[in-house]
């Protein structure tokens, strides 16, 4: 929508200008503009979630009691290596990487229960997986590194 305004002095027959209207979403060019996120910009906030999710993993893999500790670690190692593969996403990716950290963090939290389910767990491989593919060209290694995590599931038996 477009709206009129008056030239300078306001006067019918005076210069007009048509402006957009720009709303808190919409940027003066007409495309989306990121909406304002409390301390910061949209992507920083995807970057921290996902950057807390990892967090978690690593407090899961903590506290999991049913993990031999020889999984426990390759899982930490995974995770580790899928933060440092999630860091080119970061920019203008960043809600992908977010949602692969949180799909990561499922699995996990699945793969450390007393009890997991496979069916959950493979899901959340496929969902992983499906996740990562996209980021692939910027960073080859996260896909690679989603796979070691299946592997290290798969070996599990779960």
């Amino acid at each position: 929508m477009e709206q009129e305004r008056a030239g300078a002095e306001g006067r019918p027959g005076s210069a007009r200008r048509v402006e957009p209207a720009c709303g808190p979403n919409v940027s003066a060019a007409g495309g989306r503009a990121e909406q304002a996120v409390p301390g910061g910009s949209l992507d920083e906030e995807h970057r921290r979630e996902a950057e807390a999710a990892l967090a978690r993993i690593e407090r899961i893999l903590e506290r999991a009691e049913g993990l031999e500790p020889g999984v426990r670690e390759q899982l930490r190692a995974a995770t580790a290596a899928l933060a440092e593969a999630l860091h080119p996403s970061w920019q203008g990716e960043a809600a992908r990487g977010r949602t692969v950290a949180g799909l990561a963090e499922v699995l996990v939290h699945e793969a450390a229960r007393p009890e997991p389910d496979r069916t959950v767990i493979e899901r959340a491989i496929a969902a992983l997986d499906e996740a990562a593919r996209p980021l692939e060209s910027r960073s080859p290694a996260l896909v690679q590194t989603v796979g070691r995590i299946a592997e290290v599931l798969a070996g599990l038996g779960i």
